[in-house]
């Protein structure tokens, strides 16, 4: 039965811990933060949904490695970081958030959803991946 739990019943931390490594060694060729939680993103031919939700992966993972870099990100950061028109960017968004792949925590603020990142990174990866290496 240890056994059992052991597989089933983790420590939050050290799964977190181990998840974030692992989501950020997919993503680090695409994206990068600053020490400010600026987004730099490293290629320009992904789509702008997918460089929106990538910009807010990668916010949410800076902050599980430096919590001084805020988890959320707010919607004139997107606009600024990706250079998107506000109706883009806000449409984009809606797509996301109805997709439950990111959410709304205020008004103009938001996060990615924990559980969608790894099918999220492992997407990006396979679409972006070999054009991109």
């Amino acid at each position: 039965m240890e056994d059992i739990r052991k597989l089933f019943i983790v420590d939050e931390k050290e799964f977190d811990t181990k998840n974030t490594e692992k989501f950020i060694r997919k993503v680090a060729d695409f994206v990068k933060i600053g020490k400010d939680g600026s987004i730099f993103l490293e290629i320009e031919s992904m789509n702008k949904t997918d460089k929106i939700q990538l910009a807010i992966t990668a916010r949410f993972l800076a902050n599980k490695l430096d919590k001084s870099i805020l988890q959320e990100i707010s919607l004139s950061e997107i606009m600024q970081s990706l250079s998107l028109p506000q109706n883009t960017a806000t449409a984009r968004i809606s797509e996301l958030i109805k997709g439950r792949s990111i959410k709304r925590i205020k008004a103009g603020q938001y996060v990615a959803v924990p559980h969608q990142i790894e099918k999220f990174v492992d997407k990006v990866n396979k679409k972006y991946g070999e054009k991109h290496g």
